[in-house]
């Protein structure tokens, strides 16, 4: 973990361009069903001026420029988290090959053919792989919802709090529920089994 750290570290400027790209990109998220919401809710009054078109269709706009420059800002950040992944993987994978030829030749005659190197692409492309996914999920991830949190508090806290408070026990109902339905289902198919093996020692007899 040290070590992938360090190689990380190296790549700090792309990785807080990113970081700060992302804040923009669930900001303007959490933004467009807000200003969807603002319309249909002024929809919903039903009044038709023309002030009240007008209106309308400045949201409407706003929303249609909102969606355009988180599609650009998405487009930069996956950019910017495969350039930042790539480099960070080429890095690792040419320090361990520079690292397997300073190995003494007893000790590689002593492997299989290939094995090593196969092993080492494997992990790579794994690493590689889990950074990419932790850079485009995991962290904009959190900060949606953290993001939408505030907007919810923003709005009306009390339904904030208890949409912070039922969505964890709504979990943990589900964690029970999805073992109880596992156990249950493993018990059914074990007694299946066990019906079927008396089966066939009774035709067997």
């Amino acid at each position: 973990m040290k070590k992938l750290i360090y190689y990380i570290k190296k790549e700090m400027i792309l990785l807080i361009i990113s970081i700060i790209v992302s804040l923009f990109v669930v900001f303007l998220n959490v933004l467009l069903p807000f200003i969807f919401g603002e319309t249909i809710e002024l929809l919903s009054i039903g009044i038709i001026t023309k002030e009240f078109d007008k209106i309308v269709e400045n949201k409407l706009t706003y929303a249609f420029i909102v969606i355009i420059i988180t599609g650009i800002l998405q487009f930069i950040l996956s950019t910017i988290n495969s350039v930042v992944t790539y480099k960070i993987t080429k890095r690792f994978s040419n320090d361990l090959f520079n690292k397997i030829h300073r190995l003494p030749l007893s000790y590689l005659d002593k492997q299989k053919t290939g094995q090593m190197v196969s092993v080492i692409v494997t992990d790579v492309e794994n690493i590689g792989s889990g950074i990419l996914l932790g850079l485009n999920q995991l962290f904009v991830g959190i900060m949606t919802i953290l993001a939408t949190v505030a907007f919810m508090v923003y709005l009306n806290w009390i339904i904030a709090l208890v949409v912070v408070v039922v969505s964890p026990l709504s979990l943990f109902v589900a964690r029970f529920i999805a073992n109880k339905s596992s156990f249950k289902f493993k018990t059914e198919q074990i007694e299946k089994i066990v019906e079927s093996m008396r089966n066939q020692v009774k035709a067997n007899d």
